[in-house]
């Protein structure tokens, strides 16, 4: 299992499309740990629709302490063999897990795998 982490402080405006792109993976073996860093706007109502819709979604509603606090609080709540992480305004290509699991499982003695990303501004 991989689990992806994701803070979330008010991105109401991107975070269902953060989300769906996760949920709309290839590999279905994972776990989303949302943690919503005391956002002001609809972002945790948004984030519980989620995780009421999907058991592999887990959302904890914190007092805002920053985006590390919100991350390091995730990691000792995930259950995956593999971490990775996710912003709330970023989104998965689909093959994403997939495709980090197999370089992992082609370089048996590595710790961690980076990957590329692609920045695109409006659609």
């Amino acid at each position: 299992m991989i689990s992806v982490i994701m803070p979330a402080y008010n991105s109401e405006n991107y975070v269902s499309e953060a989300i769906e792109s996760v949920c709309k993976q290839s590999f279905a073996d994972w776990e989303l740990l949302i943690v919503n860093d005391g956002s002001t706007d609809h972002t945790p109502e948004i984030i519980d629709k989620y995780a009421q819709k999907d058991s592999r979604i887990k959302v904890n509603h914190r007092k805002n302490e920053g985006v590390s606090m919100a991350r390091n609080f995730a990691l000792n709540q995930v259950r995956g063999e593999y971490v990775t992480f996710i912003d709330s305004d970023d989104v998965y290509h689909v093959d994403r897990l997939k495709r980090l699991l197999k370089v992992f499982e082609q370089h048996k003695k590595c710790d961690i795998v980076f990957s590329r990303h692609r920045e695109f501004r409006g659609k």
